[in-house]
């Protein structure tokens, strides 16, 4: 158990903001997080209950003794368990949403948003809005509603294994005001729906499980099969090579998110078909989108952040 009685014991002085700022950083820089000013700066935020900016407006304000047991107790689960910040703040911001997290969701990532935004881009360059989205392993829900909102005439739909992740998506949907998503638990994999979809989207569990046991110790506290396939990290891509002609609309496009490293495998799943290699915004070959008839002709001239098409 980490100890933080010479930090925020009751025999001290209250805190004020500048302390506790200038002393989580301090904790945090001491067990090695690497962004220890802007995880400061969140937590103290966060358990104070306003912004950075007002932190900096009134440094001499004391915190409360409540306020300064819950800094401790969230300190300690940081840097003692190493659990994730985005788990303790309870919230994340994705694509303009506000998206409650808990360990029964991956955290969504700066580079899931860029595959929103790569949708979003490619169907607004070839004037298409999909009256039907589906997003395999919806997670927090996070592409999903996102889509929903961007796409406010589409129905979307999110499938998920589990049922707590199910709950959780719609709470987030209902939260942002996003009414055009539903969210069913299942296996689409096995238990594939009789509709066809204009829009497929998933990130899917892409790491190897080599990969997974070198990650991170934050990494542990989220799902493990939302991050490994606990085989070579193909297998949801093999799965929904073969399956997706049944999914898939005429016309219709998909969009797949991978680790560095693994596009060209996915891309080759999928034979002769059009499909197209997106690089992330840092330069990783990140995601594989590909489609089912009349856009072929688009991909290869569609280059948001640096698109390599394969032909």
């Amino acid at each position: 158990m980490f100890e933080h009685s010479r930090i925020f014991s009751r025999t001290q002085p209250m805190l004020t903001y500048r302390s506790a700022l200038r002393r989580t950083e301090q904790v945090l820089m001491q067990h090695a997080i690497a962004e220890a000013r802007h995880e400061a700066r969140l937590l103290v935020c966060h358990v104070v209950g306003c912004s950075l900016a007002t932190l900096y407006a009134h440094p001499e304000h004391l915190l409360t003794r409540v306020q300064e047991e819950l800094l401790s107790e969230l300190l300690e689960r940081r840097v003692g368990q190493r659990f994730p910040l985005q788990y303790l703040l309870g919230t994340v911001e994705f694509y303009s949403l506000s998206l409650r997290v808990t360990p029964h969701v991956l955290i969504p990532r700066p580079e899931t948003e860029q595959l929103v935004a790569l949708i979003v881009e490619l169907l607004r360059e070839v004037a298409i809005i999909p009256a039907r989205v589906l997003d395999i392993g919806t997670g927090s829900g996070c592409i999903a509603i996102a889509l929903g909102r961007a796409f406010p005439s589409s129905r979307v739909t999110g499938w998920d294994v589990s049922s707590d992740a199910v709950a959780l998506a719609r709470e987030n949907a209902e939260s942002n005001g996003v009414r055009n998503v539903e969210f069913i638990c299942g296996n689409i994999l096995e238990q594939l729906p009789s509709e066809r979809f204009d829009l497929i989207v998933s990130n899917p569990p892409y790491l190897s499980q080599t990969e997974y046991t070198q990650l991170e110790p934050e990494l542990y506290h989220e799902p493990p099969n939302a991050l490994t396939d606990g085989s070579d990290g193909l297998r949801f891509f093999r799965r929904y090579a073969e399956i997706f002609p049944s999914l898939l609309t005429d016309g219709g496009i998909f969009a797949l998110e991978c680790s560095d490293g693994q596009s060209r495998s996915v891309a080759a799943l999928f034979g002769t078909r059009s499909v197209a290699i997106c690089r992330d915004d840092y330069n990783v070959e990140r995601f594989v989108v590909g489609c089912n008839g009349q856009l072929a002709s688009v991909l290869p001239t569609f280059r948001l952040r640096k698109a390599a098409f394969v032909p």
